[in-house]
């Protein structure tokens, strides 16, 4: 009996030793699970590549071992090395400290492989303070919506030149003039003088602009007058009247004006034309605008606004060439030489066949290719016309 229990107690120690000695598990179906290779340090990546410091501060990096894959791994080793401890050191975690002005590459290492960084070190050079900010006067004289550039000049006490540093602009009138306040950019908006004042640390630089308006296009109405001045800006004088055909919003039968009132609306116009109570005027691009009178749609905006002192669009998907205005009506030539015309139609001005009145653009019959077309007098609306 106790020899039996012996060799069954030395049967499964022998199990135990098997086991014990043995790196391979089985499988409850009998195979074997074995644990993953560990994968390789392919690549170490610092970051950032390159970096400056000044002497005697510090700058941190920090290094990132990935596989084959390009996979980060995390827990492994990573050492630090600099190629010039003179120039740059660096500690265990990735803090480098600058010691003289040079260039070190700073190393991190993991499993043999390496990754680096370019590092710069430089002087702690005390900046030296802005002492005077000077504007450059010249030209005096700048033409409206005719962009400008400022230029200041910074020095410091001992009249050196100082670069790399920020200024700011302003402006006394911005009804006349205004600026970018970052880029110095000058701008002209009406007549008049403006001062350009430019700060940099506290120090302060003037000069001044008289700001100027060309005049380039006239066309003058029954009882106003339109101009195209600098930057397609329209400026209208005379008569107002209750229609308000000069742009002006002070409406009244004797509203008049002996002086240039500048058109709302910020269109920048390259034709005008004036003749009764509306006058019309067409974009640089050809798109057609027009204010006053808008009796039989004389406006062409498709709408029941009795008068408007400020331009509207003329209802068209169309663009033009030339522009026309009557009376109470108008007509434009687009660039494919086909007329149109709107308002007033009492005496078959718009030339469409029929005796509807149009409040906005409709083609003029016949098929005719015009080279030009004048709506004057409501008793000869298209006066001179031509075909190509």
């Amino acid at each position: 009996m106790q020899r039996a229990r012996f060799a069954a107690l030395a049967a499964a120690f022998s199990v135990m030793l098997t086991a014990c000695g043995s790196d391979t598990t089985t499988s409850p179906s009998g195979g074997t699970n074995n644990p993953p290779p560990v994968a390789s340090v392919a690549t170490v990546d610092v970051t950032p590549l390159t970096g400056e410091v000044i002497v005697g501060k510090a700058t941190k990096l920090s290094a990132t071992p990935k596989d084959a894959n390009g996979a980060a791994l995390s827990g492994r080793a990573i050492t630090w090395s600099s190629s010039s401890n003179g120039i740059a050191t660096v500690d265990a975690n990735g803090t480098v400290t600058g010691v003289a002005a040079g260039t070190a590459t700073i190393s991190a290492t993991s499993e043999g492989k390496s990754g680096s960084a370019n590092i710069t070190v430089k002087l702690d050079v005390p900046v030296v303070p802005v002492a005077t900010v000077t504007v450059a006067a010249a030209p005096d004289t700048l033409e409206a919506w005719d962009p400008s550039a400022m230029v200041a000049t910074l020095k410091d006490a001992n009249a050196n030149v100082l670069t790399n540093r920020v200024v700011r602009w302003s402006v006394s009138n911005p009804a006349v003039a205004t600026i970018d306040s970052v880029t110095g950019i000058l701008t002209g908006i009406d007549r008049g003088t403006v001062t350009v004042t430019a700060t940099s640390e506290g120090k302060l630089g003037t000069t001044s602009r008289v700001i100027v308006i060309k005049y380039r296009s006239i066309s003058a109405g029954t009882m106003h007058v339109c101009d195209i001045a600098s930057g397609g800006i329209a400026w209208c004088w005379g008569l107002n009247g209750a229609e308000g055909r000069i742009g002006s919003d002070q409406l009244g039968s004797s509203s008049m004006s002996a002086v240039p009132v500048r058109v709302p609306g910020n269109q920048k116009l390259a034709q005008l034309a004036t003749f009764g109570r509306h006058t019309c005027g067409l974009t640089t691009e050809g798109k057609a605008y027009c204010w006053g009178y808008n009796g039989w749609g004389a406006l062409g905006a498709n709408s029941s606004l009795s008068q408007s002192p400020t331009p509207v669009a003329v209802a068209t998907n169309q663009t033009f060439r030339s522009i026309s205005a009557g009376s109470d009506h108008a007509c434009a030539i687009t660039f494919d030489n086909v007329a149109y015309c709107w308002g007033n139609n009492d005496w078959r001005q718009l030339g469409t066949g029929t005796s509807a009145t149009a409040s906005s653009p409709v083609p003029v019959a016949g098929g005719i290719s015009f080279s030009s077309i004048s709506a004057e007098r409501r008793s000869r609306a298209v006066r001179r016309c031509s075909t190509v």
